[in-house]
């Protein structure tokens, strides 16, 4: 018998692990993710500018906010899921190449960037390619049957550190049988299929992004 998941319920504990966003840090927050798509560290000044607000009043907002990752120079580089930084999960846009922290993310940060996104990654277990197109409005995937390892770890410990308690356990899989391999070495981890995983995503993004998507 197969499996079904609450998808409201793991878009609840996400919607809830985080602080919520008036439409100024919505606005923010997605337009970090924009900027950082481009591939490229990205000034502080320069966001500021694009958003119309004082330097300090950005940098403020940011400390607010955990999971924000700079540089020497003290540019952002990584962002909630996004980072300019080589990851295993790559996503190509108009010849723009960024990275997600993990399998989930690619699935999710189109939308907020807006635009369609082709997504290179691999199988945790076989290591073979994975590749799929993903849309704000749908996803394409060129493999049948693609899976993605989750799980609901303590909410303190996402809010901490979220790529530690979460990221690192999530993966893309080219079949089921490759994710039961992997969960079944790991506790309290399950696979969501392709489009649940893509579900997930498409709710918590309405929820924590109402004002701007």
């Amino acid at each position: 018998m197969a499996i079904t998941h609450d998808l409201d319920k793991i878009s609840d504990f996400f919607i809830a692990a985080f602080p919520k966003m008036d439409h100024t840090e919505q606005v923010l927050a997605r337009t970090v993710y924009q900027q950082l798509s481009l591939g490229e560290p990205l000034h502080q000044e320069h966001l500021a500018e694009l958003l119309e607000q004082a330097p300090d009043t950005v940098r403020e907002k940011l400390k607010k906010w955990g999971s924000v990752f700079y540089n020497e120079a003290n540019d952002i580089i990584g962002f909630l899921g996004i980072t300019v930084n080589e990851t295993p999960h790559h996503m190509l846009m108009n010849e723009k190449k960024c990275y997600a922290w993990c399998a989930w993310d690619t699935l999710f940060i189109p939308e907020l960037i807006g635009a369609t996104v082709q997504i290179t990654s691999v199988c945790a277990t076989t290591n073979e390619i994975i590749i799929l197109t993903v849309s704000p409005q749908s996803i394409h995937p060129t493999q049948t049957d693609i899976w993605v390892s989750f799980l609901l770890p303590d909410k303190k410990s996402v809010q901490e550190n979220v790529s530690t308690s979460f990221c690192h356990f999530v993966h893309f899989f080219n079949s089921k049988e490759a994710g039961e391999t992997w969960t079944n070495q790991h506790n309290n981890i399950f696979l969501l299929s392709l489009n649940e995983a893509f579900e997930v995503g498409k709710k918590v993004n309405a929820a924590r992004f109402s004002t701007v998507l």
